[in-house]
């Protein structure tokens, strides 16, 4: 899947979405989540496997934004799986994830932070690289909005 077809899935799970919380209440509640469920569950999930791909490789920025932006939007969701993402991206290419955090609105940072935190550390629950992982787990804690620094 290329950056931009990833781009595309994002925003389309999006708008299911918002779809589905907008039709809580309603007779078409039902048919809306169970939509946004399959899709969460087919393409959305191919797309965040493709978002990790491409920017382990290739720091592709408007693909971390727009993660960053489906994951916001997407909160109400029980799935884990895009903040794991994010915490996958964080762990290969840490400089450019801090970079690109850090040009997010502060409201923006708060709320991703503790999923990222949570993300990282189910990322790092199994790695063999312990004093890596330390310092990505420094960087992250570094990385806290509102932090005196």
């Amino acid at each position: 899947m290329s950056a931009s077809d990833v781009i595309v899935t994002f925003k389309k799970y999006e708008l299911l979405n918002k779809e589905y919380v907008a039709s809580v209440g309603t007779a078409s509640s039902t048919d809306l989540r169970q939509q946004a469920e399959e899709y969460a569950e087919g393409p959305f999930d191919q797309a965040l496997q493709s978002a990790v791909q491409i920017n382990c490789r290739n720091e592709d920025k408007e693909l971390l934004h727009a993660l960053f932006q489906v994951t916001l939007s997407t909160s109400n969701s029980a799935s884990e799986t895009p903040a794991w993402t994010l915490g996958r991206i964080f762990v290969c290419k840490p400089d450019f994830f801090e970079k690109e955090f850090k040009a997010l609105t502060p409201s923006n940072q708060e709320a991703l932070y503790e999923i990222l935190s949570f993300a990282f550390e189910n990322v790092a629950y199994n790695s063999k690289n312990d004093s890596n992982i330390d310092k990505l787990r420094n960087r992250l804690f570094s990385m806290a909005p509102n932090k005196d620094k």
